[in-house]
């Protein structure tokens, strides 16, 4: 026999899906996004959950629902979401490209001394106009790395932070 209690909650999900409608219900179920209640298969990576879809279904929400000051909210949380996924991307972009500079100072040279006669003259290394790379150098560029890699966790820190508060909009 159900409580009381679990009705209420049984009618307020139900009032939730009726103004969302079944499709975007069952995308947000889908990705994982309503929580452990909506999620039909094991608990899923938070890289999963669809921000936009889920800003999309507040913004039906509080159409039906009004909140103060709900709208602003959304309409923040978006543009911050925008902001937040290309600074990712940029970030990525830029430490790929340093991975694969520092992969190319860090691959073995053959140096036999004796094997430039087999270049020819096109292909003739020119030493003096070569930049000089120095340890300090490759210890800037990790470091570089380094400190990338740590704008990019707290990045996706504040996209999770906001998935939270989208999670809290949509209760």
């Amino acid at each position: 026999m159900a409580t009381l209690g679990t009705n209420k909650a049984y009618r307020r999900k139900t009032a939730v899906a009726a103004v969302l409608g079944g499709d975007m219900v069952d995308q947000i179920r889908r990705t994982g996004a309503g929580g452990p209640a909506y999620s039909a298969t094991a608990p899923r990576d938070r890289a999963d959950v669809d921000v936009q879809l889920l800003l999309k279904g507040a913004e039906r929400l509080s159409e039906v629902y009004s909140v103060p000051g709900a709208a602003e909210k959304i309409m923040s949380l978006r543009t911050r979401y925008g902001q937040l996924t290309a600074s990712i991307s940029h970030h990525e972009a830029r430490v790929s490209k340093q991975t694969a500079q520092l992969d190319r100072l860090n691959k073995p040279q053959d140096y036999d001394g004796d094997d430039d006669d087999d270049l020819s003259p096109e292909q003739d290394v020119d030493v003096e106009n070569e930049p000089d790379i120095t340890e300090e150098d490759i210890r800037r560029e990790e470091d570089e790395l380094k400190e990338l890699e740590r704008k990019k966790k707290g990045l996706e820190e504040r996209v999770s932070g906001m998935e939270r508060d989208l999670g809290g909009l949509l209760r």
